[in-house]
C-alpha cells in the first residue's frame, strides 16, 4: 500500500500509539520493529494535548528511517516519518458510553478529563485528522455493542451511511486517504446493506468495524467471509481491533489487509509475549501466551529463530550480585557499576572506553530491561544482607527508611523476605512521601537556611565521620 510516507507491506498489523505514544516505547525502537504504520486517535489527540500544539509541533525526522518525507503536525510531534492511521473517535462511540449522546448531526460527548461538553460531527473529525497531516483518515461511525438489538444496529449502520456519505464530500489534503467503516453487529443483511452503501462511495479503503466486541469468534469469522468479497480486491480491507494472533491469521485467509490491537504491547508491559506451541504453524494458527514472571525463566520457550531485541540479549543480561555471599553484611555496588558500563559497550558493540559505549545508546527496551536487571541486583543484596543480619542478631524489628525506601521493589521483596523468614519480626517503613533521600534532606535544610540569611564559614563547620549514632 502506498501512502504520503512510503509502502507498507500487506497484511500489516499497526501498534496502537492512542496519545502520540506507543506506551514504553520511542520511534527509534518501532522503527527498529519494523512497523511500517501506526495508530493514533482523533478523540484523545483533540482532548490532550490539542490540536493546535501539534500542529506547531517542531521536532526533527527520525535520523536514518527510511521513506522520511517530512511533514509536520502530528509526524512530527512523534517524531514518527512513517505512516500514521488515526481512528475518527468513532470506537469512543462504544468506549465511552456512558458519557456520549448520539445525535443526527454527530456526537455530543462529555470530556472524560474536565467534563466539558463538545460535539464531534463527521465534518470535524475529519478536518482534526487532515490538520493532524495524517496518511489514513478513518470516518466517524458507530460502534454497536455485542449483544444489541437488530433494530438498534440498524439505526447505527444506517446513521453511519449518512455520516459516510457527508464524510465522502469533505475534501482532505492531497496525498490523504479516506477510509469507510462497515458497520451491522452480527447481523448478516445489515452488512452486505452497509457495506454495498459503502462501496458506492467509492473510498480509498474499507474498514471493518464493530467486530471482537465481545460476540463470539466464529460470528466473526462469519461476518468476514460474508463480507470482505464484497469489498474491492484492488483497495486496502482493513479489521479494526483485532487481535490475537489466530485472529489474525484466519482474517488474513479471508482477505483482509490491515490490522491493530492493544495486545501486543499491553501483554509485553505485563511480562507476557506469545510463542507457537511445539508442532504447531501458522496454518494451525496456535499460540501460547507464556510468561506473567517479572524475569527471564520463560526464555527456554523462545525459538530460536526469534529475532526481537528481546531473544537478541536474552541469554546475556544476568549482573552480578557484589558480595552477595560474602560472610560479613557489607555491601558495595562499585563492581555492579563496573560490569553495567562493560554490558552497556557488549550490547552496543562499541569497543573502549566505556564513556563511547554510552553515547552510543541503547534501544529501549533493551535499556529498560538493563534497569530492571540493576535493580534486581541490588534488590537481591540488601534483602539477603538485611535477613541474615536479623536472623544473626536476633532483631525484633526490621526499619526500612531513607531515599532507598522508596524503591517500589525493595519495599515489596523486603516485606516478602521478612514474613516468610521472619514472620515473628516487625516491619516498619515510612509512607512513600517521607522516603526521601538523606542528600536532597540536606539540600533543602540548606536552602531554607541560606534564604534566612543563615551561613556558617567553611572553616567553622564541624565535620566528624566517626560520629557515632544515638
Amino acid at each position: 500500500m502506498e501512502t504520503a510516507h512510503g509502502k507498507a507491506q500487506t497484511p500489516f498489523f499497526m501498534p496502537i500509539a492512542t496519545k502520540a505514544s506507543v506506551k514504553t516505547l520511542d520511534s527509534f525502537d518501532l522503527a527498529g520493529f519494523g512497523a511500517e504504520i501506526i495508530l493514533s486517535n482523533t478523540y484523545h489527540l483533540m482532548l490532550r494535548p490539542g490540536i493546535e500544539v501539534i500542529k506547531k509541533a517542531g521536532g526533527l525526522r527520525l535520523a536514518g528511517a527510511p521513506h522520511s518525507r517530512g511533514g509536520g503536525g502530528l509526524h512530527k510531534f512523534m517524531n514518527w516519518p512513517r505512516a500514521i492511521l488515526t481512528d475518527s473517535g468513532g470506537y469512543q462511540v462504544f468506549s465511552l458510553a456512558k458519557q456520549r449522546k448520539i445525535k443526527e448531526d454527530g456526537v455530543e460527548f462529555r470530556s472524560h478529563i474536565d467534563g466539558k461538553k463538545f460535539i464531534l460531527t463527521p465534518e470535524l473529525s475529519l478536518e482534526i485528522q487532515k490538520n493532524l497531516g495524517v496518511d489514513i483518515a478513518m470516518i466517524l461511525d458507530i460502534c454497536s455493542p455485542y449483544p444489541c438489538s437488530k433494530e438498534d444496529a440498524e439505526e447505527s449502520m444506517k446513521l453511519t451511511t449518512e455520516w459516510a456519505k457527508r464524510s465522502k464530500k469533505f475534501k482532505l489534503k492531497k496525498g490523504q486517504m479516506k477510509f469507510g467503516i462497515v458497520q451491522g453487529s452480527v447481523y448478516s443483511d445489515l452488512r452486505l446493506k452497509s457495506a454495498e452503501d459503502l462501496v458506492k462511495l467509492d473510498f480509498d479503503g474499507y474498514a471493518v468495524g464493530g467486530l471482537a466486541v465481545g460476540e463470539p469468534r466464529e460470528k466473526m469469522f462469519r461476518i468476514l467471509k460474508e463480507i470482505v468479497p464484497k469489498l474491492p480486491e484492488d483497495k486496502p480491507r482493513y479489521l479494526m481491533g483485532v487481535g490475537q494472533p489466530e485472529e489474525i491469521v484466519e482474517a488474513v485467509r479471508s482477505g483482509i489487509d490491515m490490522f491493530d490491537c492493544v495486545l501486543p504491547t499491553r501483554n509485553a508491559r505485563h511480562g507476557l509475549l506469545y510463542v507457537w506451541r511445539s508442532g504447531s504453524s501458522l496454518r494451525g494458527a496456535n499460540p501460547a501466551l507464556v510468561g506473567k514472571r517479572r524475569s527471564n525463566p520463560l526464555v527456554s520457550e523462545i525459538e530460536g529463530d526469534c529475532h526481537a531485541p528481546l531473544c537478541s540479549t536474552r541469554n546475556d543480561m544476568h549482573l552480578p550480585r557484589p558480595m552477595l555471599n560474602t560472610p560479613d553484611f557489607n555491601f558495595s555496588f562499585s563492581g555492579l557499576k563496573t560490569a553495567v558500563l562493560y554490558k552497556v559497550r557488549d550490547l552496543t558493540g562499541v569497543g573502549s572506553p566505556a564513556s563511547k559505549a554510552l553515547e552510543a545508546g541503547l534501544p529501549t527496551v533493551t535499556r529498560s530491561r538493563l534497569a530492571f536487571e540493576i535493580e534486581e541486583a541490588i534488590t537481591e543484596v540488601l534483602v539477603s544482607k538485611t535477613i541474615r543480619a536479623a536472623k544473626k542478631y536476633k532483631v525484633k524489628t526490621i526499619m526500612l527508611a531513607g531515599g532507598v525506601s522508596a524503591n517500589k521493589n525493595l519495599r515489596k521483596k523486603m516485606g516478602e523476605a521478612i514474613k516468610a523468614e521472619l514472620p515473628n519480626t516487625k516491619y516498619q517503613i515510612p509512607d512513600i512521601q517521607y522516603c526521601t533521600d538523606n542528600a536532597a534532606m540536606t539540600a533543602a535544610a540548606g536552602f531554607f537556611y541560606a534564604k534566612a540569611g543563615k551561613f556558617t564559614p567553611w572553616q567553622k563547620l564541624r565535620v566528624d565521620p566517626n560520629w557515632e549514632l544515638l
